[in-house]
């Protein structure tokens, strides 16, 4: 159970602040989608606040659904237990009607979203991935294919509900490929499945000392941060209820090695 210090705001500090005309002018350039001209603007005005301002401006970007910069400036101020601020749930209805479809959790796809993206719907990787769940066309247009979608185009992975729902099959199909298997899942989503399915033990193993063995220090960060992340997200979408892991604990194996044992027997 994740245990929760939520940054106290201060309405009227905030109110000031909105009105500060740097912090306008970043609103609106926001609502423009001129990110990087609304971030010369934010930038400029946050200098100059004090360190309590500077708390509060993290929850006015909150507010505005400036969710990247609100998660980043929160972690720079050390503000890492307000469970609220750092782990938003934009996007709701796409997310909950991705989740549904593909037959897995919603607090699953939130947290590869965040790791993925930190909700930005606009964000490209320097590999070409593109929206919230970080997909390339070579996985978006066989995954739409399955669905009985419409070819996607590079652009089309720019709409929420689009990518959210390619995003969340992809990962059901890489469950159904790792025989459930939620760690090597993830590790597949990140890397590949070609470079998963090389760490494959060649015995069960447990669970930490596999993930602990990943030989890609981005994808061992990457498989350990979106667990952390389902249990928080667990937590706020059940008023505040211990999650149980214990599907963590199953020894890692490849797989249909249970099912090969079970036919040799």
């Amino acid at each position: 159970m994740p245990h929760p210090q939520p940054l106290g705001r201060d309405d009227a500090v905030l109110a000031r602040l909105a009105q500060i005309p740097a912090l306008v002018r970043a609103h609106e350039l926001l609502a423009c989608q001129l990110r990087a001209s609304a971030m010369a603007e934010w930038q400029f005005a946050y200098d100059d606040l004090t360190p309590a301002e500077r708390q509060q401006a993290v929850a006015l970007a909150a507010d505005w659904g400036w969710y990247d910069l609100a998660v980043t400036a929160a972690t720079s101020l050390h503000i890492f237990y307000d469970y609220s601020l750092l782990y938003p749930q934009p996007y709701a209805s796409s997310i909950a009607a991705a989740a549904h479809a593909a037959q897995l959790p919603v607090n699953l796809i939130y947290s590869v979203m965040r790791q993925e993206s930190l909700y930005r719907a606009d964000v490209v990787s320097s590999a070409g991935a593109r929206g919230l769940m970080q997909l390339v066309l070579s996985t978006a247009r066989p995954t739409a294919k399955a669905l009985k979608l419409p070819t996607p185009h590079a652009a089309d992975l720019f709409n929420p509900q689009l990518n959210s729902t390619l995003g969340a099959e992809h990962l059901h199909q890489l469950l159904d490929k790792a025989d459930g298997q939620l760690p090597l899942a993830l590790a597949a989503y990140n890397a590949g499945i070609t470079a998963a399915s090389r760490w494959l033990p060649t015995a069960r193993i447990a669970p930490d000392v596999w993930v602990e063995n990943i030989p890609y220090n981005e994808t061992r960060s990457y498989v350990q941060r979106i667990l952390w992340h389902t249990v928080v997200y667990g937590w706020l979408r059940s008023d505040g209820q211990a999650q149980d892991t214990t599907s963590w604990l199953a020894p890692i194996h490849a797989p249909g090695a249970a099912q090969a044992r079970n036919e040799r027997d």
